[in-house]
């Protein structure tokens, strides 16, 4: 029996004392002719301390609990397929299937998907260095790409995910090559749940002759190229190509359109020289996203044809300069937008946010201001730059900032100035956006108030924006505003800041993926053109009109290459990851305004170490299909990232520069040795009270695994299955019957 007072433990006490007092008070009244030692007296006495006992009853509202039932639960069985590289090797010499392959003719010919679910629940999981969920009908589309295996963290991930189930064990198919993380004889000793484990794959020595055999592979390894051109310029790729088996000798690589061979080159290999790579170049002849293919022809007796094809995406933009400006009304919208009109060979679109439902727009392109800014993918492909005024994340919907990263990634330029919409509380810090800027915001942005001298630094004098100003900027206005940030990101460059000892960033500029960012953390530049003073001015007009000038340039490059005649520099590598002793191959591509190649440059590589020793490099010229290419290489003996950097100039002239990011990590363990470790799995299996199974064995999973469902009785639980037992209709009538019968007693004996 069990208790629910509905009232305190203090307050059920008052109540009780109250009724014993009430009740010895009516004793005490009707005393005088009240005898309690008669028999009427007595019985007056015994009904009504029954009534009150029973009003006890009501008050404290017993529960009585029901009795512990008996169910039948399902046990849950871990299905973890091994899906890394290794399993992709022929299960028993050249031609003949992979491991995956026949891990799933195992579990086909055994049932144990049927078999299980018939008696338990199955999770099945792929995994490499982590587990997967797989359902069972995608057995079949399962691949192995893994870049190594680690048993115990699947092990105990694995476990993890189930801690509330009623785990039965865990069903390991898998060759037993750990090549990553802890033993994974520790989870087995530790968790106590039982692993049954498999082999899957055969031992050299059992599969005879055509095992030992040298396995005959041609692959393409990996495509780079640039992903977003200007029509009429061409993209230079690099397919790196590999081949096994084949000794010494010329392979051939094709670049495919569809179905239509564009351009056909190749690359000498040998045991030695295995991975090469082919340099080449297509030229897209309209607007869109193009698709193309590097195709090495097929061998006789290849071991895996899957592998000889790889496709790449190259974004054509249209050649025309083309701007869009989104802002609010303000004093940096009022100065900036008549600089836009003014810029010769740009088309621009202005947007302006007057408040919730209405929208200002302006410019001189009639396309985009019908499209307004609607940042779908179709719009920024037309897009060279996009300017982001001051506006809060909410003015812009989560698939437009989406948009607006990935086109930045493929090669957009984007500025984003300085407000308290933009960089508040509210802004831009917290968007996919973010990530693409060179500062990171605090949670909550600092807007400064006060006079701020400013002055280009070393590298901001020297970078592109403002090469070309020849100016000293601290004699320029005092800004009044800026903002503070948390911090100034690794890749980035402050190229403005403030002259005070803080050295408060102003702009700060950094490349994202092919595109480049700036931010401008002030939202005073229009100061410079209020105190511009026409009759003292340099070339160039006022600080505000040369500052957005050179911005605007930077923003769009090719703005001034037809007039100045200034090159184009793009950086490649042939993979954006590395493993550790690969040879990098970098290929920067060095173009005059008008898109032919400089042939005559002097080209210099500068590579950053994980460990803070940069490698210098000097680019060797090689011509190629579409112009030619500066080419460099190094070995990558760290693992960690590289940042590289490549200049060209010619005439002790600079002719610009670009960088890109390659990432070196951990050599792949998986082929070193492939052959099962059955020592492993049995020692696996012996540790944690499981078994070791051939695949035969398979057939008496159910039993072997303790799959049957199991008798669990089930308590009842005191606060949701108690069943009231002072809720009774008759216990009501009993304590009204006791009352009525005291009072009659006393009406009787005229005790009333």
């Amino acid at each position: 029996m069990t208790w629910h007072p509905p009232l305190s433990s203090t307050t059920l006490a008052v109540l009780v004392l109250i009724a014993m007092a009430a009740m010895a008070a009516s004793y005490l009244w009707s005393r005088r002719e009240l005898n309690p030692l008669t028999p009427a007296g007595l019985l007056t006495l015994a009904l009504r301390g029954s009534a009150l006992l029973l009003l006890l009853f009501f008050i404290l509202q017993p529960a009585r609990l029901p009795e512990a039932q008996k169910i039948h639960t399902k046990r849950t069985l871990a299905l973890l397929i091994d899906t890394s590289g290794s399993m992709t090797v022929p299960s028993a010499g050249e031609g003949s299937p992979t491991r995956l392959d026949l891990l799933r003719d195992v579990l086909t010919k055994h049932r144990v998907v049927g078999n299980v679910t018939d008696q338990a629940n199955l999770a099945i999981y792929g995994f490499d260095n982590r587990p997967t969920p797989v359902k069972a009908d995608a057995l079949a589309a399962l691949v192995a790409g893994g870049r190594q295996t680690d048993l115990a963290a699947a092990i105990e991930q694995t476990v993890k995910l189930h801690q509330n189930d009623d785990l039965a064990g865990l069903l390991l198919l898998t060759d037993g090559r750990n090549t990553q993380g802890s033993d994974p004889r520790d989870p087995a000793r530790k968790l106590k749940i039982p692993l049954f484990c498999v082999a899957i794959g055969n031992d050299p020595a059992a599969t005879g002759p055509a095992a030992a055999k040298v396995l005959k592979d041609l692959a393409v390894e990996s495509v780079a190229a640039d992903p977003r051109v200007i029509l009429g310029r061409p993209a230079q790729v690099v397919a790196t190509v590999s081949a096994k088996g084949y000794g010494a000798r010329q392979v051939k690589v094709e670049l495919l359109e569809g179905d239509k061979v564009l351009l056909t080159s190749a690359v000498a290999v040998s045991d030695q020289q295995s991975r090469r790579q082919a340099l080449l170049s297509v030229k897209p002849t309209s607007v869109g996203v193009h698709e193309y293919t590097i195709r090495v022809p097929l061998e006789p007796g290849e071991s895996n044809p899957a592998n000889n094809l790889a496709s790449f995406k190259v974004d054509v933009v249209d050649p025309v300069n083309r701007l869009v400006y989104l802002d609010r009304l303000r004093q940096e919208r009022k100065f900036l937008r008549p600089l836009l009109a003014a810029q010769p060979n740009i088309r621009y679109t202005a947007v302006v946010q007057q408040d919730a439902k209405r929208v200002m727009v302006d410019g001189n392109d009639n396309d985009m201001k019908r499209d307004a800014a609607s940042l779908s993918a179709d719009q920024l492909r037309g897009i060279k730059a996009v300017i982001l005024g001051d506006l809060p994340a909410n003015a812009f919907t989560a698939e437009q900032l989406a948009s607006l990263r990935d086109w930045v990634d493929k090669g957009g330029a984007l500025l984003v100035m300085a407000g308290p919409g933009s960089l508040g509380a509210a802004g831009l810090g917290t968007t996919p956006l973010a990530s693409v800027l060179p500062v990171s915001l605090d949670p909550a942005p600092r807007y400064l108030e006060q006079e701020s001298p400013v002055d280009l630094t070393p590298e901001g004098a020297a970078h592109p924006a403002f090469q070309k100003v020849a100016k000293t900027w601290i004699k320029a206005t005092p800004l009044l505003s800026r903002f503070d940030v948390a911090s100034v990101k690794g890749g980035a460059t402050t190229l403005m800041a403030t002259t005070d000892p803080g050295k408060s960033p102003v702009v700060v500029s950094q490349p994202f993926g092919r595109g480049k960012v700036a931010v401008v953390l002030t939202d005073s530049t229009w100061r410079w053109q209020l105190g511009f003073d026409p009759s003292n001015a340099g070339p160039g007009g006022s600080e505000h009109a040369i500052f957005w000038r050179q911005l605007i340039d930077w923003l769009l490059p090719d703005l001034t290459d037809r007039s100045a005649g200034a090159s184009q520099v793009q950086l490649i590598a042939d993979r954006t990851q590395y493993e550790m002793n690969d040879s990098v191959m970098l290929l920067a591509s060095v173009r005059g305004g008008d898109g032919t190649v400089n042939e005559g440059a002097n080209v210099e590589f500068a590579v950053g170490t994980p460990d803070g020793r940069p490698i210098q490099l000097t680019g060797k010229f090689e011509p190629a299909p579409g112009g030619g290419v500066y080419s460099a290489k190094f070995d990558a003996a760290l693992v960690g990232q590289y940042d590289i950097q490549v200049t060209a100039r010619a005439n002790n002239q600079p002719l610009g520069s670009d960088q890109i990011q390659v990432r070196v990590v951990e050599p792949m363990l998986e082929f070193r040795r492939t052959d099962p470790d059955r020592a492993l799995l049995r020692e696996l299996a012996s540790l944690s009270g499981g078994a070791y199974l051939e695949p035969a064995g398979l057939d008496d999973l159910v039993k072997t695994a303790k799959l049957e469902p199991r008798e669990v009785w089930v308590q009842p639980n005191a606060q949701k299955d108690a069943v009231p037992a002072w809720d009774r209709w008759w216990l009501l009538s009993a304590f009204i019957a006791l009352m009525a019968a005291e009072w009659f007693v006393r009406r009787k004996n005229q005790w009333v």
